[in-house]
């Protein structure tokens, strides 16, 4: 769409251990070659240091997570300037994309799947207060038949989770970089939705675009790792301030939070090893249809939740 080609820059960071490797670096630095536009792969290093300036945007509305784009953004600044930018991002157009993209809700306990986690949760059985589950079961009540329909069923999820991933257009408009997104126009979004079900179904329609622009990267055999070590590598080399237990105590078992420290401040070779098959392609399938889990990754996330509480409660957010 943009006939001057060498107005387009583009940037990626990699999620493997090698970050070079990764596919999202070899497919982006492929399309650049394609489109004859300038890319450049920016490594991620050390984004916990930047918790506070997450905090001091999300506050404990959400967990601790997009510390990786205020790095990506960062160590972009440092290298360019930019005269009138407008940064493109694709929010949400996966969610609207593919057929049965999320799970069946059939009850109030359900309501959890439309937050869309990847397992970024706490279980309720560590609070020391019980949970009121009469707004859930209300919500269940009164949606329960929009939920029925795969349609409805994903903006209702992209609605719950749109506080969390409304992050990929505020952390560069935060930098001064407006964004603009076609997946949250009211017409694209039906449009997409109303594609028919059998072409949306592993998203078939998107696939044939592909091969008819010269985009069908999962056909030219391009070497990449697949696998996601990002969080797992960086919090290895990177210092986590423990939680407060004295704080947090009054709140969730104390035993977990204990256990969560010592589970991040070490790691056994044993753990080490299983979890980095835990995110290899295929192998990692395998072992968690056997019942194996990362214990380091889990309690990671456990971690990022707690610790924003436990901020909000620190600074009188």
């Amino acid at each position: 769409m943009i006939k001057d080609k060498s107005r387009i820059r583009s940037f990626t960071y990699g999620i493997s251990k090698d970050q070079s490797k990764s596919s999202e670096v070899v497919h982006a630095k492929k399309i650049s070659e394609i489109y004859g536009t300038k890319w450049e792969q920016i490594k991620l290093k050390q984004f916990h240091r930047h918790i506070g300036k997450w905090f001091s945007l999300y506050g404990f509305s959400t967990h601790l997570h997009g510390m990786y784009h205020i790095e990506f953004y960062s160590n972009i600044l440092e290298k360019h300037k930019f005269n009138s930018p407008s940064f493109l991002s694709g929010i949400i157009g996966d969610a609207w994309s593919e057929l049965g993209k999320f799970k069946g809700v059939t009850n109030y306990h359900d309501i959890i799947i439309l937050g869309y986690t990847h397992g970024i949760d706490l279980n309720p059985k560590y609070l020391n207060k019980i949970v009121n589950e009469e707004v859930k079961k209300h919500f269940f009540e009164v949606n329960k038949e929009y939920l029925k329909n795969e349609k409805s069923k994903a903006v209702f999820a992209m609605r719950i989770k749109l506080m969390l991933i409304s992050y990929l257009t505020q952390i560069p408009e935060y930098f001064g970089l407006p964004v603009w997104t076609p997946f949250l126009n009211f017409n694209i979004v039906q449009a997409t939705l109303n594609i028919k079900d059998e072409r949306r179904e592993n998203r078939i329609w998107q696939r044939d675009l592909f091969k008819k622009v010269g985009l069908n990267l999962e056909d030219m055999n391009l070497k990449s790792d697949k696998s996601n070590m990002l969080d797992y590598e960086i919090a290895q080399s990177n210092y986590l301030e423990p939680i407060d237990t004295e704080m947090m105590k009054r709140f969730i078992e104390v035993e977990k939070l204990i256990e969560i420290n010592r589970l991040l401040s070490r790691i056994t070779f044993f753990e080490s090893i299983k979890n980095q098959l835990l995110v290899t392609p295929k192998i990692g399938g395998i072992l968690r249809r056997l019942g194996f889990k990362s214990n380091f990754l889990k309690t990671l996330s456990e971690y990022y939740i707690i610790k924003a509480i436990e901020m909000g409660l620190k600074y009188g957010n």
